[in-house]
């Protein structure tokens, strides 16, 4: 039995010779990946771990990108910052943190505006269900507001 030609990730584990079914330790374990076997072209690829394989073993290759690189356009963004001087990265850097920033900061502000809106919402709810003579502890049960919160909207 021999290893298959398009074969290139390999799993070892440690074994006890005198006691085979024993494993040396099942967190010794080496895995290896030989890049150049594998010989498919990307949109012959099956899987993502394919598709990495690929990629790592031929990134310095590509004139341009391949197609239908779906989930992949970050790294080969990111791979073209290899030719990049000090300076250029430096920016590319500056740039990718303030991007960053933006995201974080707005995301930080929808969380915050929704929690914002849905205390309004319940209020809003509340003040009407109040003029319509729903008793407050009934309110209170259905909106999750404190009594104190409810009495507060007369």
């Amino acid at each position: 039995m021999g290893i298959d030609s398009g074969q290139f990730f390999f799993h070892y584990l440690f074994k006890e010779v005198s006691h085979p079914e024993d494993h040396f330790s099942k967190n010794m374990q080496f895995f290896f990946l030989e890049l150049p076997r594998l010989q498919k072209e990307w949109d012959k690829l099956d899987t993502n771990a394919e598709r990495w394989c690929y990629l790592f073993g031929n990134l310095n290759n590509f004139a341009e990108l391949p197609e239908n690189q779906a989930g992949f356009e970050d790294v080969f963004n990111l791979a073209k910052t290899g030719d990049l001087s000090n300076q250029e990265l430096k920016k590319y850097v500056v740039s990718m943190l303030d991007e960053y920033t933006i995201y974080t900061t707005t995301e930080y502000a929808r969380r915050e505006g929704y929690k914002e809106g849905e205390v309004a919402g319940k209020q809003e709810l509340a003040k009407r269900l109040l003029g319509m003579g729903v008793p407050p502890e009934t309110i209170q049960k259905a909106s999750g507001l404190s009594m104190e919160a409810i009495s507060a909207l007369r």
